[in-house]
């Protein structure tokens, strides 16, 4: 997906995205008590960083972000 404000932050290692927003795709989803599982498809980045609120406005609402057809 294109971003629309800055580009997202580099990740080293997952402690990296302890606070931050990001995209996920659920793999398992939780039993009773248990925990989901899935992987990250997108950092955003963390709440206070700029443009983020846009992007997640953008992704909650399935907004186009390009001219592009699809």
């Amino acid at each position: 997906m294109d971003r629309i404000g800055v580009t997202a932050p580099k990740v080293d290692n997952v402690a990296d995205l302890d606070g931050m927003v990001v995209n996920v795709e659920l793999l398992e989803y939780p039993e009773r008590g248990a925990s989901p599982v899935g992987r990250v498809v997108e950092i955003l980045g963390h709440p206070d960083d700029f443009g983020v609120d846009v992007e997640i406005v953008i992704r909650k609402h399935h907004l186009p972000t390009s001219s592009r057809p699809r």
